[in-house]
């Protein structure tokens, strides 16, 4: 005779529990329990910190290949604390000129107009850099020119070259005494590999299209250049020149000393700060406090009055966490690049 069948418990019933187990004390289980938690703990907390760090860095790659808006890369640090509306921005241009310091300072001009500033402070503390970016730079500052926001200029330890042409147009500019200056004129670098490859038995060879001789001209690295491969490099700096000499004659024309030619200081001859001011390259001799108080007078305002602060690229998440230094060029594209002219605006 079979056993009679447990009646089905309704839907609705609670589901049944697990039994609860109470350890004995000193029998180890509640070392093993607090272990687990702990553990536990700890798994959570690595799981949040990576979940933290990989928002960061995706964040940070989503805005780099979206473009994102350059304004929002710029951010405000106050200088002075004036007791009057007029506002002052400082744009910095330091160190070496690249594309990613025309970047940042396209980002700052749009900035200052969006927030409506009655006047710049181009705070320049470089030896120069490539030619496109300097022009790039002075085509932005021409933007705020052109928008009736006046564009004044302090000079650091050195302003040269590609330093002068982003502040040749501004309508005063003030150098720090240990200031150097100058250094108008153009040069370009490159490293021709002929000798060294014949020592370490490698031959190179480049070869161009039937239709295209000129392809090679200047264009190759593993041969020593010849008069055509300088001349045609040098009709592209003499181009570069003549637009940097333009910039500086109209920025400077009626501010040179009496006796002076252009010729006198466009020549890639480096000055000290007495210098350029005795010559009328610069206006005058003060630091950056100095340079904010001509700028307030040209104002209309007394020293210590304007609002003063410095826009600045906000910092990178990727290179704060060091993760910065896996990004750039593979030693092959810079073993290649070596050999191709970069024409530059720069003191040395």
């Amino acid at each position: 005779m079979s056993e009679p069948t447990p009646p089905t418990p309704p839907s609705n019933a609670a589901p049944a529990l697990p039994p609860v187990v109470y350890a004995a004390r000193g029998s180890g289980s509640s070392a093993g329990v607090l272990l687990s938690v702990f553990g536990a703990l700890m798994l959570a907390v690595l799981v949040a910190g990576f979940a933290f760090v990989f928002g960061l860095v995706a964040g940070a790659a989503g805005s780099s290949a979206s473009g994102g808006d350059l304004q929002n890369d710029v951010i405000r640090r106050t200088v002075q604390r004036g007791n009057r509306e007029t506002q002052i921005a400082i744009i910095p241009v330091e160190g070496a000129i690249t594309d990613q310091t025309a970047v940042e300072v396209s980002a700052a001009v749009s900035r200052a107009q969006k927030d409506n500033v009655d006047a710049v402070l181009l705070r320049v503390d470089s030896p120069g850099g490539g030619v496109t970016p300097s022009d790039r730079i002075d085509h932005d500052l021409q933007k705020l020119r052109d928008a009736d926001i006046p564009v004044f200029a302090s000079y650091g330890g050195i302003s040269a070259s590609g330093g002068v042409y982003v502040s040749a147009r501004c309508q005063r500019i003030m150098a720090e005494p240990t200031c150097v200056t100058g250094s108008i004129g153009v040069i370009a670098s490159v490293i021709t590999m002929e000798g060294l490859a014949e020592k370490i038995g490698v031959q190179a060879n480049s070869v161009v299209a039937t239709r295209s001789p000129e392809k090679g001209v200047a264009n190759d690295l593993w041969r020593n250049w010849d008069d055509k491969d300088y001349a045609k490099i040098r009709k592209i700096l003499d181009a570069a020149y003549d637009r940097f000499r333009e910039l500086v004659e109209e920025g400077r024309a009626d501010r040179l000393a009496e006796g002076i030619h252009f010729d006198d200081i466009c020549n890639g001859d480096i000055f000290t700060a007495d210098e350029a001011l005795e010559i009328g390259l610069v206006d005058a001799i003060g630091y950056q406090e100095d340079a904010i108080a001509m700028v307030e007078q040209s104002l209309g305002l007394n020293a210590g009055e304007a609002s003063v602060f410095r826009y600045e690229k906000r910092p990178d998440p990727l290179e704060q966490l060091g993760l910065g230094l896996m990004s750039g060029p593979s030693i092959e594209e810079r073993i290649r690049s070596a050999g191709t002219p970069v024409l530059e605006y720069r003191a040395w």
